[in-house]
């Protein structure tokens, strides 16, 4: 241990606390903590615009964030990284914005959720609330009406009833809208489904 690693920890604890006791490599950034805010940002803004397009290479968004930097901030200097320290900042900026490495379908999918928070629905009655989700099945049908191939789908709605009990019920697709208009209690199941 030197006195130079001594100082270096004394100035991390006076400015930061414990905190400052913690080596740069644990803090895994990326070294991104160093990079210039306007470059984060313009790097953020790119990988954003790429959530409905095709997966771009890590060389091009890099190049794009260059060309947006030079055009929107003419008259002030900007640093840009060396080559490896960019692609290491955007291995950062990966995990927090998926770009590269899931599937295309998978960013589309990520891109495409709200913005805010899911918050708590209080139903005021019974049914007011349907909670529904769909999922793309390996299995083809044939439609009967246009005779093309179409990928099947599972939905399945769930509504909480007055009898607190929860009622799941799987539909096709062009028939969700319908069958869950005013989804209630079905004497017959018991309360095991949903009726129309």
């Amino acid at each position: 241990m030197t006195t130079r690693t001594v100082r270096r920890w004394a100035r991390g604890f006076r400015e930061f606390g414990e905190a400052g006791l913690v080596p740069k490599a644990a803090q895994g950034d990326g070294g991104l903590g160093n990079a210039d805010p306007r470059w984060t940002e313009t790097a953020v803004e790119v990988l954003n615009e790429y959530g409905e397009e095709s997966r771009p290479s890590v060389k091009v968004v890099l190049e794009e964030v260059e060309a947006r930097l030079k055009t929107k901030f003419k008259l002030v200097k900007i640093l840009v990284p060396p080559r490896t320290t960019a692609y290491r900042w955007m291995q950062e900026l990966e995990r927090r914005h998926p770009t590269f490495r899931l599937s295309t379908q998978r960013n589309r999918d990520i891109a495409d959720r709200p913005k805010g928070v899911y918050g708590k629905l209080r139903p005021t009655r019974p049914g007011e609330y349907v909670l529904m989700d769909t999922t793309r099945l390996d299995v083809f049908a044939l439609d009967p009406l246009t005779l093309r191939w179409m990928q099947a789908e599972l939905t399945l709605a769930c509504a909480r009833l007055v009898t607190d009990r929860v009622c799941c019920a799987g539909e096709a697709e062009i028939r969700v809208d319908g069958a869950l208009h005013q989804p209630r209690r079905c004497p017959a199941c018991h309360g095991a489904g949903l009726a129309s």
